[in-house]
């Protein structure tokens, strides 16, 4: 029927030719009504909650309808009845499917009736053809009485205050009016006029908790800037502990104020951190909200709070009570933030711990500071600032050092150091930062200083910028410096960078160069919007190098921007260039209105072996006036991030059983003789509402409890990026503005209830239709830019104290390296298009090797089960992995060389690997070959063996080597070989004998 509705009362009964009136008022703003479809039913009993099944529908005539109310005759039931339901937005809920917004349209019924069908219902009241069609009739003889609008539906009573708002309710000469509300029921609509209440009523809070209230703030005349603080008035709960949610620490919005524009109703959420040792007692307070008017100045307007504490102690703050909002305050959680303080002093080398997760060691020679993280990546800094050298483990990545080239004209400015020497220190997290100040040395730029500055930490990542400065001092003139370019160079070794993987290359080989610019036109799905291609990598499996022009600000920007997703997924924003939600973001120095860009191409200067120089350029700049700074911010990041130089390992004893629709625990554990990891996905009954596993949590916890007593583990789709409607404390974060809830400039779209209560300034996103043939609505959130990174943290924390869950399945989110360190597994590559790679790209595009299918969503349909009963009867649990790009691989194939298409290249048709997997005890170790098809027909292959490097790696044999394919359902068949015979391969994407998994005998 719809997510609103109005309940009648009616006490007289009809008949033929008799009608009752209707008047009911309403708040619909932003919502066209005039053609909509009202719907009338009796209900048939029940508590009014809405759980009712509703009887006959009656039929009606409009005579009036606008955003405010609605007035309406109808021809009342023949016999009593104890309710009518009126429903004003009627949707067409078959017109929902699972999938993005705009599979879930969920259009309104409209009234189809004629014109002429309006002039005869005037003449036969009761007509049934004409229900909602609007028109005009005489005198009413009858009426009835309309009780406040309900929500039912979708969100039955989740956030009532917006179904019983008047616009004509406030009457009010002050400047700002304030309202108080509890949070349990009288969540403020966030935007609107809602029904102001006045203020004085004492508010029930318990001994810990973290009490929340709102405070409406209301502009009936002209916009205001709020600002707000506490006064305590008695009692010893501190105006200290009183937090307002919308104005975090250190925020723009705390110190320029709170927006509020005319007619607008602005909620304040509100949070007292009650001691948890407060005697039981009434605690009495004011509020000050300071209004900012731009012709007289400030003027302050105050709320009484009296807060009674009881003698009750909150659990965990009350946040096992979602309704309490006492989860608010996690927006401002510094959980998992660095709690080190960075020390006065350098600490010397012999003090940090040089474990896998210790900090990084800082060495001082007499040329250079080298800086060497856990994982093995180490930067050796110059006296200049910039690396001389970039190392993973014992590999070396630069050909020469970094450079920094400023020009002025035709010629590069020399810059010299104005500090004896690099300064370099200990940061937070065991990380090292370090800077230098110099000034370049030319005539047209005496006034140019340039700091250079940077940061080491232990995940092998370099943050570095170069700020530009012209000084007054020395630019008594007040000249401007012009700089025709600044370029950031890397001469890389040609050997040790074959694999690229950005500036609009796809994953693959190092074409012979690279020529990029930020508003070219993208040739690649993947790296279609400008500015999210500002990044590459350049270097092989062994070691590499990720150069990110990242902006430093412009992600964090653009979350309070209007850039948005349309419901088509679209970006829809002004300058995708300066503003865009993506973490991703190009930095707007380095674009500089688009005259710069990066090039990759061969390095014939110096005497060096051969190398190719990463290039970075701005073009010609704005002239740089006295006073004036620009920041120039680049990251490298050594790649592989932890695990260098030591062995490669594939998990095939890790087992996933990836749930979406509900599967008994018993069969997920049949799923595998060993016990498997259970992943519960969104959309599960156990955990429906994506992003928000905290509603109804009885079920899950008996899941999570049971599947521990059976030796298994249970993860949570648990990600950012987007939300449910369901969550409880979506009102609040409306009232954040852009901050959590995405803005978008496409038109108000997705489900019925999203178009209806947020209206507009939100961005639709993914849409499940539940088991109940209910839909869990989502909207979009930021991915780790905003404090709802700090929500979902402590909501991981909140899972795992109480629920007992293992892990999170993180799905979609764009990886920043912050959290590469802690994956201990990764399913890469949704929606890739596999068929069309190559090996290099493969490997370049970071796709993962000898990972299964996880039985999702169809637990028959992908069916990993005969591989992991194969591999359990080869020994390959977790074997070493030496593969077919790794020059210690102890195998190699005589294959056909073939175009791969799709930008691939020319290469063999088929790769081999091999897998070495520990024998039992006093046992050696048992080898396996993978070989793979990359071609699009069949192929003919042979496979040759470096007999001594396989003994070197414990494989013994006295005659010569066989082959084996075990019979593995769905992917291979039994069949033989002696080492060296042909092998015939099936075409890629051909199924069966496509590729094969072969044991050395």
């Amino acid at each position: 029927m719809g997510s609103h509705r109005a309940e009648l009362r009616l006490r007289a009964t009809g008949g033929y030719g008799a009608f009752a009136w209707a008047h009911v008022e309403w708040r619909l703003p932003g919502i066209a009504v005039d053609a909509r479809m009202l719907r009338l039913h009796a209900a048939a009993g029940g508590d009014g909650s809405g759980e009712e099944e509703e009887r006959e529908e009656l039929p009606l005539h409009v005579t009036s309808i606008d955003s405010e109310s609605v007035t309406l005759l109808f021809e009342p039931p023949a016999r009593p009845v104890p309710r009518l339901h009126l429903y004003y937005l009627p949707f067409v809920r078959t017109a929902c499917e699972t999938g993005p917004s705009r599979a879930c349209s969920t259009p309104y019924k409209l009234s189809s009736a004629d014109d002429k069908c309006a002039a005869d219902f005037g003449a036969r009241v009761g007509d049934s053809v004409c229900c909602g069609q609007t028109g005009t009739l005489g005198d009413a003889s009858a009426k009835c009485p309309a009780r406040a609008p309900t929500c039912t539906g979708y969100v039955a009573g989740a956030a009532w205050g917006q179904c019983i708002a008047d616009a004509r309710a406030v009457q009010t000469g002050a400047r700002v009016y304030l309202t108080l509300a509890r949070t349990e029921r009288d969540s403020f609509y966030p935007m609107e006029v809602a029904s102001l209440r006045a203020s004085g009523r004492t508010l029930m809070a318990l001994r810990g908790e973290f009490f929340t209230f709102q405070i409406g703030a209301y502009a009936p005349q002209t916009s205001l800037a709020l600002h707000l603080r506490g006064r305590r008035t008695g009692g010893v709960i501190g105006a200290a502990r009183l937090r307002c949610i919308n104005l975090p620490s250190g925020s723009a919005a705390a110190r320029d104020g709170l927006h509020v524009a005319v007619g607008a109703v602005l909620p304040l959420w509100i949070g007292v951190d009650v001691p948890s040792d407060a005697p039981a007692d009434s605690y009495r307070g004011t509020v000050l909200v300071s209004a900012a008017w731009a012709e007289s100045g400030a003027s302050d307007e105050s709320v009484a709070v009296e807060l009674a504490v009881g003698e009750d102690r909150a659990v965990e703050a009350g946040d096992g009570e979602p309704w309490r909002h006492s989860r608010l305050r996690w927006l401002d959680s510094t959980a998992g933030a660095e709690e080190e303080e960075a020390p006065e002093q350098p600490q010397p080398a012999e003090e940090c711990d040089a474990g896998e997760d210790g900090c990084v060691q800082l060495q001082r020679r007499e040329d250079a500071v080298v800086l060497i993280a856990p994982g093995q990546g180490q930067i050796a800094l110059s006296a200049h600032g910039l690396p001389a050298s970039l190392k993973v483990g014992s590999a070396e990545l630069l050909a020469s050092p970094v450079e920094l080239r400023l020009r002025d004209g035709k010629h590069d400015l020399k810059l010299l150091p104005l500090e004896p020497r690099l300064v370099a220190e200990r940061g937070p997290g065991g990380s090292v930062s370090w800077r230098l100040l110099a000034r370049a040395h030319s005539a047209s730029a005496t006034a140019l200083h340039v700091r250079l500055s940077g940061s080491f930490a232990n995940d092998g990542l370099a943050e570095m910028a170069a700020e530009l400065h012209v000084s007054r001092r020395l630019s008594p003139s007040g000249s401007s410096v012009n700089l025709s370019d600044v370029r950031l160079e890397l001469p890389l070794l040609e050997a040790m960078v074959p694999l690229i993987n950005g500036f609009d290359v796809k994953g693959g080989s190092r074409p012979a160069e690279v020529r990029w610019r930020w508003d070219k036109a993208q040739s690649t799905q993947d790296h279609a919007q400008r500015g999210l291609n500002c990044r590459v990598w350049l270097g092989s499996a062994a070691a590499g190098l990720q150069l990110n022009l990242q902006g430093g600000g412009e992600a964090a920007a653009a979350v309070a921007s209007s850039c948005g997703n349309d419901e088509d997924g679209r970006l829809q924003c002004g300058d995708v260039s300066d503003a865009q939600f993506n973490a991703a973001l190009g930095s707007r120095e380095w674009y500089n209105s688009n005259r710069g860009g990066a090039t990759v191409l061969p390095d014939t200067t110096g005497d060096h072996p051969p190398a190719v120089r990463l290039s970075v350029h701005t073009g010609e700049l704005p002239p740089l006036r006295p006073g004036e700074r620009l920041r120039l911010h680049w990251r490298l990041l050594l790649t592989p991030v932890r695990g260098a130089g030591g062995p490669v390992r594939a998990d095939f004893a890790t087992r996933y059983f990836h749930m979406q629709r509900h599967i008994d625990l018993g069969e997920a554990l049949d799923t595998s003789p060993t016990r498997p990891w259970i992943i519960l996905h969104q959309g599960n009954p156990l955990i429906p509402y994506i992003n928000y596993p905290f509603i109804d949590l009885q079920p899950l916890r008996r899941y999570v409890r049971d599947a521990h007593a059976a030796g298994a583990k249970v993860k949570l789709y648990y990600t950012v990026r987007e939300l449910s409607s369901r969550a409880v404390e979506l009102w609040a974060l409306r009232a954040l503005g852009s901050e959590v809830l995405i803005s978008s400039r496409g038109k108000a779209a997705g489900h019925a209830w999203l178009r209806e209560h947020l209206r507009a300034n939100y961005t639709a996103a993914w849409h499940e239709v539940l088991t109940d043939g209910e839909v869990d609505a989502a909207v979009q959130t930021p991915a780790f830019t905003s404090r709802w990174d700090n929500y979902w943290i402590e909501g991981i924390l909140w899972l795992v104290r109480n629920i007992g869950i293992d892990g999170i399945y993180l799905d979609g989110a764009p990886y920043e390296r912050t959290l590469y360190p802690y994956l201990d597994s990764i399913w890469f590559g949704e929606q890739c298009e596999y068929r069309t790679f190559s090996p290099p790209m493969w490997l370049a595009e970071g796709l993962v090797h000898g990972m299964t299918c996880r039985i999702y969503p169809d637990p028959w349909k992908c069916n990993p089960r005969p591989l992991w009963a194969a591999l359990d009867a080869m020994g390959m649990l977790r074997p070493r992995l030496l593969g077919w790009w790794d020059p210690a691989c102890p195998v190699s194939l005589l294959a056909p060389t073939v175009e791969y298409g799709h930008g691939g290249g020319r290469g063999p048709a088929a790769v081999a690997s091999v897998f070495i997997g520990d024998g039992a005890a006093g046992s050696p170790p048992r080898f396996a070959v993978a070989v793979a098809n990359w071609a699009d027909h069949p192929v003919e292959v042979r496979i040759r063996a470096n007999y001594s490097a396989l003994a070197a790696l414990g494989l013994r044999s006295e005659r010569k080597l066989r082959l084996r394919a075990r019979e593995i359902d769905g992917f291979q068949s039994e069949a033989h070989w002696a080492l060296g015979d042909a092998i015939r391969l099936e075409e890629k994407g051909g199924g069966v004998d496509q590729g094969l998994l072969l044991s050395i005998l």
